[in-house]
């Protein structure tokens, strides 16, 4: 039983994973490695979205850049929805969990204010539970299955560092190889990133969790092997795919756990977001800061 609930514990941070895989809003690492500001989207005047700005064709040819500057474009835009979906496989003291986590994903900027829509299901053992995650003026909030509705102060600002924090997934430092081959009108880029470049992730699920939930993803010796990470780019350099293979291993219980994860997200639609809010978010239970401060949610 033991066991059981630690994989379960385990699935949860499967779930706040996917959520950096999805992509929202992250600002692209510089060249060298560091958090440099991505420049402003273009405005698309038909319906008042912000469109990806052109991605300019890096004058050394090199891969990285390439994805980096369709990445920046992609992350600027203010108005983009896009479907995820994880699949992870857990083994812990002899016993395996298959999880499985998808769904939509939508996000608005306007005026600098931050909106967003997740409708996901989470699958294991044969049963499905359907989670939707709104996050508007300052607060994250949850609908589990509808029968626990839960929020949670997470100011803007560290939001999307804690998301910022997961785009050194792409730190060109750890790039060990890169290809680069036609798809169609378009272009796949396969990358080959160190484990150790991953690290972003580690902190990210410590954020999500809090420092007060005595679960030190670090002090378990959370180590990523190697990732593989394809990008599709469609002809005028736009991402369309994202497929990000990736393991990990760690210390739960005193128990050895090893995670294959398989992320994929695809049919991206810059202006494509249409949030709706449910009228009682007031009503939902106010859960207390995991961290002293406001929680946090990666």
């Amino acid at each position: 039983m033991k066991k059981r609930f630690l994989l379960f514990a385990l699935a949860a941070i499967i779930v706040l994973m996917s959520m950096v895989f999805a992509g929202c809003n992250k600002s692209a690492p510089a060249d060298n490695g560091g958090g440099g500001s991505p420049a402003p989207a273009a405005a698309n005047g038909e319906n008042g979205s912000t469109a990806p700005a052109p991605a300019p064709a890096p004058a050394s040819g090199d891969e990285y850049d390439t994805y980096m500057a369709a990445a920046t474009a992609l992350n600027n835009a203010e108005n983009v929805s896009m479907e995820m979906s994880t699949q992870t496989t857990m083994k812990i003291a002899g016993q395996t969990m298959d999880i499985t986590v998808s769904g939509l994903v939508q996000l608005t900027r306007t005026d600098g204010k931050l909106e967003m829509q997740m409708d996901e299901k989470m699958g294991s053992a044969g049963q499905e539970i359907p989670m939707t995650i709104y996050y508007k003026d300052g607060y994250m909030y949850m609908n589990m299955n509808g029968t626990a509705k839960m929020k949670m102060a997470q100011p803007e600002d560290e939001l999307l560092q804690s998301q910022n924090v997961g785009a050194q997934v792409f730190d060109k430092q750890y790039v060990k190889d890169v290809k680069s081959e036609k798809a169609g009108d378009g272009t796949k880029l396969t990358f080959t990133v160190d484990g150790k470049g991953l690290d972003a992730l580690v902190k990210s699920a410590e954020n999500s969790l809090g420092s007060s939930a005595d679960a030190s993803l670090s002090e378990a010796g959370m180590a990523f092997g190697d990732a593989t990470i394809i990008v599709t780019l469609d002809k005028s350099g736009a991402i369309t795919n994202e497929d990000v293979t990736m393991s990990f291993t760690m210390k739960a219980g005193g128990e050895d756990v090893t995670a294959d994860i398989h992320s994929v997200v695809n049919n991206i639609k810059i202006g494509g977001a249409n949030i709706t809010f449910p009228g009682d978010l007031d009503s939902y239970s106010e859960m207390p800061s995991t961290t002293g401060g406001s929680s946090t949610v990666g």
